[in-house]
């Protein structure tokens, strides 16, 4: 019979796979398994969310499949040390799945933060803070520049605050000096389109900076139909979008959890 062991090790040769994603109960054969996880999480990342970790959740795995849960504690430990990315919801598995897939890997765990909205911002920052992200500093020659070519209202600061008179020219020179800076690993680009100032070719700088791969970068935006248009405008470029910045936060973690299983293999 083919189990999940033999499935993982499958998909991980398979040219067209990306990223492996797995719901689990139980695992009937865990040394298997874990040795086949470790081996294809080399090659493709993969993505598992494990049910039944609660008590009721555990008896009705019981009634579902026949099969015994296991402790939650041992499935994660198992899923850290062969490298694989646990998930907490399929909300979450689906937001993994899309950065991992089109992103790049990340050389470190600095994120620069551009925004129009200084209160998403700040959320964002705590939100990057919980998952152990750092806030980029950028270098001395980035702020130069920024301080050359932006108003002075900009908040040359890491969030980078383009305030609420942003334009897409300020987001093209913020994404650009961004790119080249040393200091930061990835980068959350927030567009808020309530302002007046910003309009939809952002799509266009956006998605120019992100296909060019050589850092991560991810979009966050809240709004209505408009904003909703511009964001699957941008999913269709690769570029991952989120309404909120917890989402965009925790999804960056399980990209630098992959990086780092597998530079400490």
């Amino acid at each position: 019979d083919i189990d999940e062991a033999d499935l993982v090790e499958y998909l991980s040769r398979d040219r067209k796979t990306r990223v492996i994603c797995a719901y689990f109960e139980g695992v009937k054969e865990g040394r298997k398994f874990y040795e086949s996880a470790k081996k294809s999480s080399k090659k493709t990342p993969i993505i598992a969310l494990k049910g039944g970790k609660t008590k009721e959740g555990s008896r009705a795995v019981s009634s579902h499949t026949g099969s015994l849960a296991g402790a939650s504690e041992i499935y994660s430990s198992a899923f850290r040390q062969a490298g694989v990315i646990e998930a907490e919801s399929l909300e979450q598995l689906f937001d993994f799945a899309r950065v991992l897939a089109t992103q790049p890997r990340p050389k470190g765990n600095r994120v620069l933060v551009i925004t129009d909205g200084g209160g998403f911002g700040v959320l964002m920052t705590d939100w990057l803070s919980k998952n152990k992200l750092k806030l980029a500093e950028l270098g001395p020659e980035s702020v130069a520049e920024l301080k050359k070519n932006m108003p002075a209202h900009v908040v040359l600061k890491n969030p980078l605050d383009l305030t609420g008179d942003a334009t897409v020219e300020r987001y093209r020179l913020a994404l650009d000096i961004s790119m080249k800076d040393p200091n930061v690993d990835m980068i959350v680009v927030i567009g808020l389109f309530q302002i007046p100032t910003l309009t939809a070719d952002i799509v266009d700088v956006i998605a120019e900076f992100g296909n060019r791969r050589k850092k991560p970068l991810v979009f966050v935006a809240a709004g209505g139909r408009f904003t909703e248009v511009l964001k699957k405008t941008l999913e269709d470029f690769g570029i991952p979008t989120f309404s909120y910045p917890e989402r965009a936060a925790e999804a960056l973690r399980a990209l630098y959890e992959y990086r780092g299983s597998q530079t400490s293999k």
